[in-house]
């Protein structure tokens, strides 16, 4: 698993708009070459790779069913990731409800907390169907 800016370096096209083929992303505006680092490996109708033609990776944790990402600068401190043995596959683990309460203190923007709280709830009834969150009043 790999993350990389979204941004070919060379006409700033979505790389996630790209294909992956083997080990590699190839930009699909005009057809740049990346490795899973970031590196540019190939430039079609160049024999020569421009130096700054490379793209940031980003560094991740794989946590049982979650990835972690780390976008900032500087080396990130995995210890500081919240423990959660219940996304770990396993025997003990089938299934979580409600939300645990982490032992750590967990950290983020404050615009992400507030997209969440502010987002219109969608509730699903027993038969799958979406309903509305308010009572019936009727």
């Amino acid at each position: 698993m790999v993350a990389l800016a979204d941004q070919c370096a060379h006409r700033g096209y979505p790389l996630s708009l790209g294909t992956v083929v083997g080990e590699v992303l190839v930009c699909g505006y005009h057809g740049f070459t990346y490795d899973c680092g970031g590196t540019c490996v190939a430039v079609p109708g160049q024999d020569r790779i421009p130096s700054k033609s490379n793209v940031r990776s980003y560094r991740v944790v794989e946590q049982g069913l979650w990835v972690w990402i780390w976008m900032g600068r500087g080396e990130p401190d995995d210890d500081k990731l919240p423990e959660t043995p219940w996304l770990i596959e396993s025997d003990e683990w089938s299934s979580v409800s409600g939300v645990p309460k982490l032992k750590r203190p967990f950290t983020c923007w404050w615009t992400t907390c507030l997209t969440s709280v502010t987002k219109r709830t969608c509730i699903m009834d027993q038969s799958g169907r979406p309903r509305s969150p308010r009572p019936n009043r009727g």
